[in-house]
């Protein structure tokens, strides 16, 4: 008898052993499946920076553009009013 229980505890263990390497395996595929998801969801949103990344580079270098026109802009108009200054200040001492 003692032999037919060390058998069937010996059945039972390998059950419990073949139903934790399947959970095993299955974990091991639910993690293979989401591992794989997640790269072609990186490489996805990679394109996507890459393709944004080539849309703000012509607007800011249309930027720079703009930002240096308006210095050489206020720069001129910093000129001028100086001038209109000088002629305001000597239209009113020859007054």
């Amino acid at each position: 008898m003692a032999q037919r229980e060390d058998v069937e505890q010996g059945l039972e263990r390998l059950v419990q052993l073949e139903q934790k390497v399947q959970r095993a395996v299955a974990l091991l595929q639910s993690e293979r499946s989401e591992r794989e998801t997640l790269v072609q969801e990186n490489t996805h949103f990679r394109r996507k920076l890459t393709q944004q990344d080539q849309s703000v580079r012509p607007l800011q270098e249309r930027m720079a553009r703009l930002e240096k026109e308006r210095d050489r802009i206020k720069a001129q108009l910093e000129k001028l009013l100086a001038q209109v200054d000088s002629l305001l200040e000597a239209g009113l001492e020859a007054s």
